[in-house]
C-alpha cells in the first residue's frame, strides 16, 4: 500500500482538483480548531489552525511556545502509548509514518487553563463533559488541569491515543500536500511532495461530525485494549471500519486482502502471457502533469475529459526462484530491475482510481539495478493489477535512493510515473464516483 500511494495520491489530485478531547471525568474526548480562551495571537493561517504570522503569541504573560511539550517524553506516553505503537507489526509501515508525523510535526501544548468548549451534541456525548484537549490541523492543545486530575497514567495514555487518532482522522480535511508529507514522513524529502501535490485544503476540523467523534472513541477503546497485539492488517481493518480513509487513501479491510506464495504469482504471470493478456497501452503521468501545471494550483479542477494513451508499455515480468524481475525499455535502453521476494505476496482488492474497475493489486519490493544500492541509485516500484488472475494493468514509479540503504527515495531527473492499461483511452473526471 505504501508504494501504491505514490501514484494513487498524485492521480487523485488530478481527478479531484484537481479536534479535541473531553472527559467524563475519565476519558471522553472531542476536537476543534483554535487556541485556548485568553490567548493573544496574530492573524495567521486560521484554516490550518496556525497561530503565527509576524506577531508574538502569549498566554498568561508567557510565549505560547513555552507551553509546547515533547509528547513522547510524557510518562503516560512512555508507559501506555509507546508499547502500542512501537511494535514489530507497525515497523516501517505507512501507518507508523503517519503516527510519527502527528507526534513529531504537530505542536503539542500543555496549557494550564480551560479550553474552548464543544457542545455535547457535536461530539455525540449524552452528558456534559470537561474539555481535556482540542486539536486543529497543525496543533494539539491539552488542558493541563484536566490532564493532571486524571492521575491515572492509563487514563492519560488513553487521551493521548485518542489525539493520535484524531490527527489521523483530520487528514481527510487537510491538503493533499500535507497528507503526502505525513504518508512519506522520514521516507521522502519535502521536495517530493512540493513538486506534485496541491496545497488546497479539503475541509476544516469543524467539518467533523458526531459520527466521526464516535468512531474515534470506538477505535481508541479497541487500540488501548488490543493495540500491542494487533497486526498491521488488524490496524488497517479497524481504521477502515471506523472511517479513517481519506479522499485518496483507503485503509484495507481484511476481507479484501489475500496472500499467496510467489510461485502462484509466477503462475498468474505465465497464464497472462499465454493468453496474451498484457497491458501494452501506456499513460505517461509525469508528462501529463508537466503539460497541465495549472492542475497543481490550489482549488484547481480538471474538467471531464478523455486521456488517450500517449506511450507504449514494453515490459516483461520474470520470476526465478525467489527473485522477482521487471525488464522494460527506458528510451533507447533496456533495463532490468530485480529483488529477492521472500515474504508472502499480498494481493488487495481495490477500485482503481482511474479505470474505476476493481482489481487485485500486488506491490513489488523495491526493485534495483544492482544487488547493493548506494545514495543516488535508481530504483523502481511496481504495482501489478489482476482480474480473474489475468494481468490487466501495471503502474511504474521510478525514483532514486536518498540514503545508502534506500529506505528513503525521491524524485530524479530520469524518474517517471507510468500507467499501463488494456484501454486505449481513460475517462477522467473531477467528480468522485460513488462506490457500492
Amino acid at each position: 500500500m505504501t508504494r501504491l500511494f505514490r501514484i494513487l495520491l498524485t492521480i487523485s489530485l488530478v481527478l479531484t482538483f484537481f479536534v479535541g478531547c473531553t472527559t467524563r471525568k475519565q476519558t471522553q474526548d472531542s476536537t476543534s480548531p483554535g487556541a485556548p480562551a485568553g490567548t493573544t495571537d496574530s492573524d495567521g493561517d486560521k484554516s490550518a489552525g496556525t497561530v503565527d504570522s509576524g506577531g508574538g503569541n502569549t498566554f498568561m504573560g508567557k510565549p505560547l511556545e513555552s507551553y509546547i511539550v515533547k509528547v513522547r517524553e510524557l510518562p503516560a506516553f512512555i508507559s501506555h502509548v509507546q508499547p502500542i505503537i512501537e511494535t514489530e507489526a507497525l515497523k516501517d509501515s505507512d501507518l507508523k509514518r503517519v503516527i510519527d508525523f502527528v507526534l513529531d510535526k504537530k505542536s503539542w501544548y500543555l496549557i494550564p487553563a480551560e479550553l474552548k468548549q464543544l457542545p455535547s451534541e457535536k461530539i455525540a456525548s449524552a452528558v456534559g463533559t470537561d474539555q481535556a484537549a482540542l486539536q486543529d490541523l497543525r496543533q494539539v492543545w491539552l488542558n493541563q488541569k484536566v490532564y493532571d486530575d486524571m492521575k491515572s497514567p492509563e487514563a492519560q495514555g488513553t487521551l493521548l491515543v485518542h489525539e493520535i487518532l484524531m490527527g489521523l482522522k483530520l487528514l481527510k480535511f487537510d491538503s493533499a500536500l500535507f497528507e503526502c508529507r505525513a504518508r512519506y514522513f522520514g521516507r521522502h524529502t519535502e521536495q517530493y511532495c512540493l513538486s506534485s501535490y496541491s496545497k488546497d485544503l479539503r475541509g476544516k476540523p469543524s467539518d467533523l461530525t458526531e459520527i466521526d467523534y464516535s468512531q474515534i472513541r470506538s477505535a481508541t477503546i479497541t487500540i488501548i485494549e488490543k493495540g500491542s497485539k494487533m497486526s498491521l492488517a488488524d490496524w488497517n481493518d479497524l481504521l477502515y471500519t471506523e472511517g479513517f480513509s481519506t479522499p485518496v487513501y483507503e485503509y484495507v479491510p481484511k476481507s479484501s486482502k489475500k496472500t499467496m506464495p510467489l510461485s502462484q504469482l509466477a503462475d498468474m504471470i505465465q497464464k497472462s502471457k499465454t493468453a496474451k493478456s498484457w497491458p501494452k497501452l501506456g499513460y505517461d503521468f509525469t508528462k501529463f502533469i508537466t503539460d497541465h501545471p495549472e492542475l497543481l494550483t490550489a482549488g484547481a479542477e480538471l474538467p471531464d475529459t478523455t486521456w488517450k494513451s500517449d506511450t507504449t508499455c514494453d515490459f516483461d515480468v520474470e520470476i526465478k526462484g525467489d527473485v522477482f524481475s521487471v525488464t522494460l525499455k527506458e528510451g533507447a535502453e533496456t533495463k532490468t530491475y530485480s529483488s529477492p521476494w521472500t515474504a508472502p505476496v499480498e494481493s488487495v482488492l481495490l477500485q482503481d482510481t482511474v479505470e474505476k474497475n476493481y482489481f487485485y493489486r500486488i506491490n513489488s519490493p523495491t526493485l534495483k539495478l544492482t544487488g547493493d544500492t548506494k545514495t543516488g541509485d535508481e530504483v523502481l516500484y511496481v504495482t501489478l493489477k489482476f482480474a480473474n488472475d489475468f494481468l490487466m494493468g501495471a503502474e511504474f514509479d521510478k525514483t532514486i535512493c536518498l540514503n545508502s540503504d534506500c529506505s528513503q527515495s525521491g524524485n530524479s531527473v530520469n524518474g517517471y510515473k507510468k500507467l499501463c492499461s488494456m484501454k486505449n483511452a481513460l475517462k477522467l473526471s473531477s467528480k468522485k464516483e460513488k462506490q457500492n
